[in-house]
């Protein structure tokens, strides 16, 4: 999976630990010294966050109506520091505003990163 298929929600899942809403997308290929990947993950939040947001995510999934609701990247590398400055842009502004976590975890790996 990667974060250029805008449209498409990877995963939707409870996390019992926190009794939270976990999306979880999914970036597979290297990020590159470009930055040539952040058009598709600006696409990619944009659908996330209109999903928690405009109520889709309450309508799908009423059992987790209220619950809070974090925003995972999984990917197979640490993201670049454009990433980086990117994924804090998009916490500060836009996800903590609505009351969305975010965190960030190379897939496999137990630690998590949050922003």
């Amino acid at each position: 999976m990667t974060v250029d298929q805008h449209r498409v929600l990877d995963f939707v899942v409870h996390d019992p630990s926190e009794d939270a809403v976990l999306l979880v997308m999914v970036e597979a290929r290297e990020w590159g010294d470009s930055g040539h990947l952040l058009p598709d993950l600006q696409e990619k939040f944009n659908t996330y966050l209109g999903y928690a947001r405009d109520g889709q995510l309450d309508r799908d999934y009423p059992a987790m109506a209220g619950k809070p609701v974090h925003i995972e990247l999984r990917c197979s590398q640490p993201p670049g520091d454009r990433e980086l400055e990117f994924l804090r842009i998009v916490a500060a502004k836009h996800l903590e505003p609505a009351g969305i976590h975010f965190r960030w975890k190379l897939i496999g790996d137990k630690a998590e990163f949050i922003q």
